[in-house]
């Protein structure tokens, strides 16, 4: 009733804003705030007046006519024109050439990336909401100018920010960086303590090289780190570990160990896990069982949900292994089909290798198989329900009948056995860890000790391996996958500690333990991905990733009410901090420095990426396929291959 009444109360406020408009008389004039000389303190005429219209959500679409003042008595500026005044308030409503005011492409953005709303989506709120016509390409616009404003912002807040942190005793610095499918890599820093991203870049590539410049930017700007989080991949360790070194400070490099967990599991399982799945797509399991249920639903009809009711009174006779006759058989035996294809619901909805769907399925097929054996031994009396028990007992036969997966399954379990058990050990359950209410239960002193029993319990863990490990024998692959888990162990087993922090006397003494994970940035790139197929409708986002600024990584801070405090006050008055940024800028009074360092340091990175958007373009416009097709065409001498 209430989603009601306010959806009446907006369509009125509409229709009589629409009223005034139509009613309205003439323009809006619209004049400088002063009317003398700041020369001779003079009076001042009107030079010339132009029309003009501009678009804001909060007075709606106005008509204005601008009044230019200059000088009676001729001043002249330094440059020889002269003393003019234009309306400088007016631009704390739109910038300069723009008839879409700063509320406007706030709204915009929001809707946009925090949102993830398309285009046409955005044009219709704000037509029916607040009658502003306006055309989708002019949408994309704003959206730019949303991040170019709040990337501005952020940059000028910066020495706010970094003493908001200091107040803290400091930050941990998340780093971790994401793609999809060959694009450009999107690297971001992040606290997690505030939950505010620090900086955000688009790389070409994951390297060291490009890494390191990012991270020596956020030091500049925000001060040296308590501790770095990141995870395991190639690039980022060199680079934490240089960057440290030239830092010469005592920093912790800590390692995540969600990913240490990933790796570990991605190497134990991923080479039986593949063969598995291969195995199963080669006989169509999924495909089979769902053209038996299809079928079986056409010929019941809408019997199939009349005998649900009978379904569940066979399941209450466990020890009664006989499927009955007529429609409800067949109705059991579809329900039987289905089972085996609900594998998921044994998941815990979490990625390989926390989650192995494809072992799941299997399982069920097997369970399946042998229950069909139990049927079958009191085979029904219906001849129609015994065929078509028959034909799903061939549909899922290779699963015993193929040897190939009885011994992937068995090297599988045994390393999935492993794995779970160093989880366990870990006590990583990333459900939990996403849980904001499970970070509150537990004090500091309590996590530090939990961090100490960890440790403890992977010591304990490592010397079990040990002695299970066999030196020699049929244990092979055993031996194998014991000796993963030791080499992660051995290599990455110093950066997995040192998460308390001891707090300076101005931020209230005692300890701050580091969260174990970079879950929350994890959590973000999630978010993201999520948010962009949501607005794209593409599964794949290579083209979205690639053409996405950085800088949308910091709309996600707009949903910290501290980093609004800070940056502007409050969601309602960023409008008018867009609107100061400009002024400044236009006033020369904005330093632009921070803007022509990162320019410079872009402009010296190494290019390592095979084929970036900057190469793409570059080769198309300068023509090279067609200087390749007029050398390749061209009467040149053969040469050899031998010569080569």
């Amino acid at each position: 009733m209430i989603e009601i009444l306010k959806t009446e109360l907006q369509k009125m406020e509409v229709g009589y804003r629409r009223k005034i408009v139509d009613t309205r008389s003439g323009m809006v004039t619209f004049g400088p705030e002063e009317s003398f000389c700041p020369k001779c303190l003079d009076d001042m005429k009107i030079q010339k007046s132009r029309p003009r219209y501009i678009a804001t959500i909060k007075y709606g679409c106005i008509d204005l006519r601008i009044l230019t003042l200059v000088c009676k008595a001729g001043c002249l500026n330094a440059d020889g024109t002269l003393v003019t005044r234009n309306p400088q308030a007016l631009y704390k409503l739109v910038p300069k050439g723009s008839n879409f005011s700063y509320d406007i492409e706030v709204f915009v953005g929001i809707e946009r990336y925090s949102h993830h709303r398309q285009r046409e989506e955005i044009q219709n709120m704000l037509k029916t909401e607040h009658d502003i016509s306006i055309s989708t390409g002019e949408i994309s616009n704003l959206a730019k100018r949303f991040l170019g404003h709040l990337q501005s912002l952020h940059l000028s807040c910066s020495e706010e920010l970094k003493k908001a942190m200091a107040e803290d005793g400091g930050y941990p610095l998340n780093i971790d960086a994401t793609g999809e499918a060959g694009s450009g890599t999107l690297f971001v820093a992040y606290t997690d303590w505030r939950g505010w991203v620090l900086g955000s870049w688009r790389l070409t590539t994951e390297c060291a090289d490009q890494i390191k410049p990012c991270l020596e930017e956020i030091v500049e700007r925000f001060g040296i780190p308590v501790a770095i989080m990141r995870d395991f991949g190639k690039a980022v360790i060199p680079a934490a570990k240089s960057f440290v070194e030239d830092l010469d400070e005592d920093i912790n490099i800590l390692g995540c160990h969600s990913h240490f967990l990933k790796d570990i599991g991605k190497d134990l399982l991923e080479a039986s896990y593949n063969e598995l799945r291969k195995l199963l797509r080669s006989y169509g399991f999924k495909a089979s069982l769902q053209r038996v249920i299809r079928e079986l639903g056409q010929r019941l009809g809408i019997k199939a949900k009349e005998a649900r009711e009978d379904i569940k009174e066979w399941t209450r006779n466990v020890e009664k292994h006989q499927i009955p006759s007529g429609a409800t058989g067949l109705s059991i035996i579809r329900s039987l089909a289905q089972w085996a294809l609900d594998y998921l619901a044994d998941s815990e909805n979490l990625r390989f290798p926390f989650d192995r769907p494809y072992l799941d399925f299997y399982k069920r097929c097997k369970i399946l198989r042998r229950a069909i054996d139990a049927y079958l031994r009191r085979p029904p009396t219906d001849p129609d329900v015994l065929c078509v028990l028959k034909r799903l007992t061939r549909v899922i036969d290779p699963v015993i009948a193929d040897r190939n997966f009885y011994h992937i399954t068995q090297t599988l379990s045994k390393r999935a056995a492993l794995f779970d058990k160093l989880r366990k050990t870990l006590r990583l359950h990333p459900k939990a860890d996403s849980s904001k209410q499970n970070a509150t239960i537990k004090s500091e002193q309590q996590k530090a000790f939990e961090l100490i029993d960890i440790r403890q319990s992977l010591e304990k863990f490592k010397e079990s391996l040990i002695e299970l490990r066999p030196k020699r024998g049929p244990g092979h692959d055993l031996r194998k996958a014991i000796d993963v888990i030791l080499d992660h162990i051995e290599r990455h087993g110093d950066s997995l500690w040192g998460h308390v922090i001891n707090l300076p006397m101005h931020a209230g003494g005692g300890i701050r333990v580091i969260n174990r994970t970079n879950n929350g940035l994890e959590f973000q790139f999630s978010d993201l991905k999520c948010g962009e197929r949501r607005r794209s409708g593409r599964k794949v986002l290579t083209q979205d990733m690639e053409n996405l600024s950085p800088a949308c990584m910091l709309v996600s801070n707009l949903n910290h009410p501290d980093y609004v405090e800070i940056v502007c006050g409050s969601l309602d008055r960023l409008p008018e901090a867009f609107a100061k940024l400009d002024m400044q800028e236009s006033n020369n009074i904005l330093e632009q420095e921070p803007t022509a360092v990162k320019i410079d340091k872009e402009s010296e990175r190494v290019e390592t990426a095979s084929l970036s958007n900057a190469d793409r373009s570059f080769i198309r416009k300068a023509l090279i396929g067609e200087q390749i097709l007029a050398a390749a065409s061209s009467r040149a001498p053969r040469v050899s291959p031998l010569h080569f």
